[in-house]
Parts: structure tokens; C-alpha cells; sequence
């Protein structure tokens, strides 16, 4: 399993200081999560930063922004545009207002390009269909070959069994193939330092060994994000 950390609107930090900062942390790959911004507003020196690590074998993931389906069309075709350009390991979108004509389009737009990636939210309920994310999931499998990005704040604040939601997915056949990591109490999404809650990660990534699953982890959160990378690092080599 592959570690990596996620661009964020709140660290005062450029793309390009993300990217050289995540380097010098030996990071596996890199997540560029487009948060209420656009590829046109990477700068022309941090696109010569992604094609070079690129040429260099560098890994990056993408995540789609959370307002996805209510994007003007030449927007979210600039996006799926930078996908087919970079070609990701894999690229997620929130289930909760995705709908199955969306879902068509972006596999369409972005065939052979990359892995789709349907995250579980907050609230765990489709705005459409009224369908929780496991029933969604197991309805877009048959339709678009989706897989699945596992947030265990997300999981745990909903107060379900990440154990239990992680073997759910595996027996429909739908391989886990991005997890977003941080942690929470239980009570709320707070994208803490792993450790600082009181999720098993522990447990959760034996059962991903055990059930041959391979995602790419995100460290979703920047506060203490290296110590996050370092613990999750022992907990995967364990």
C-alpha cells in the first residue's frame, strides 16, 4: 500500500509548496484534490513540477471537487480534460449527489485513463436515489466498473464498523482502491492526526491485507500530516 499526502485549501501553501514539501517527506504519491478550484489554476511552473514527477514515475491520485454535479459542463470537462491528460492511478468523487448519468459520463470522459473512485459521506444518504452508500455502490458496479475510496472519518462519524463496511464492499465485488485517512472520535468529522481518535486503524488495514485489497492511502488532513504518515507507515508494515 502506497501513502500520500492531499493538496489543501487550509495551510497557506501553494500547489508547488505542497508538491516539494511532499517529496522531501518520501511520500509514495500525491493527491490533488481540486477544492473549489479548476486545473486552469495551476501555474505554469507547477505544471513543469507534475510533468516531471510524472516522468519520473511519480504517482498522483485525484480527487474531484465535492460540488462536482452542479458543475457547468466546460468546468468538469476541464477537469476530466487534466485526468485524461495525467492519466491518475485513480480519481474520486463523493456518492452522495452523483448520479448513475454522471457517473456514465465521467467513465466515459476518462476511459482508460484512470480508476473512478466512489467515496462514502457524510450524511451517509444520496440526495437523489435515497440510498445509502453500500446500496448505491452496489448498483453502480453493474452499471460503470467503479471502485471504491474508503474514508474512515467519514465511516466511523456515521457510526458504522469500518471492519464490517470494508467487508460489505469486498463481497460485491467492488475493490477498495483509495482510502482517505484521519481520524475522529466517533462524535464528529475531524480529520485529525492519526491516533489522536479512536478508529482501529490497526485492524482495518489487516482485513485490507487480508481481503487482497491494495488502495492508495490519502492522508487527508495537513496538521501533523507527517506524523500521521510515519504511524501509518508501522501500521502497514506490521
Amino acid at each position: 500500500m502506497k501513502i500520500g499526502f492531499q493538496t489543501s485549501k487550509y495551510n497557506g501553501l501553494t500547489l508547488k509548496e505542497e508538491l516539494n514539501f511532499a517529496i522531501k517527506q518520501n511520500v509514495d504519491f500525491f493527491d490533488i484534490f481540486f477544492d473549489e478550484w479548476l486545473p486552469g489554476e495551476i501555474t505554469t511552473d507547477e505544471y513543469k513540477i507534475i510533468n516531471k514527477l510524472k516522468m519520473q514515475n511519480f504517482p498522483f491520485t485525484v480527487h474531484l471537487p465535492i460540488s462536482t454535479p452542479k458543475l457547468p459542463i466546460e468546468k468538469l470537462n476541464s477537469l476530466l480534460e487534466f485526468i485524461r491528460e495525467f492519466s491518475p492511478i485513480t480519481t474520486t468523487v463523493h456518492f452522495d449527489k452523483l448520479t448513475f448519468e454522471l457517473l456514465e459520463y465521467i467513465i466515459d470522459k476518462t476511459k482508460d485513463s484512470t480508476i473512478i473512485s466512489i467515496e462514502n459521506t457524510i450524511p451517509d444518504m444520496h440526495a437523489v436515489y435515497k440510498e445509502k452508500y453500500l446500496d448505491f455502490m452496489a448498483n453502480a458496479i453493474k452499471i460503470a466498473p467503479i471502485q471504491a475510496t474508503f474514508d474512515t472519518g467519514h465511516c466511523h462519524a456515521n457510526n458504522y464498523d469500518l471492519l464490517q463496511t470494508a467487508n460489505k464492499l469486498c463481497d460485491n465485488g467492488i475493490n477498495i482502491a483509495t482510502v482517505h485517512a484521519h481520524d475522529n472520535d466517533g462524535t464528529r468529522d475531524a480529520h485529525d492526526t492519526i491516533g489522536n481518535g479512536n478508529i482501529d486503524f490497526a485492524s482495518f488495514f489487516k482485513l485490507l491485507k487480508e481481503r487482497k485489497q491494495n488502495p492508495m492511502i490519502v492522508i487527508e488532513h495537513w496538521t501533523e500530516n507527517t506524523i500521521s504518515f510515519d504511524r501509518l507507515k508501522k501500521i502497514i508494515s506490521a
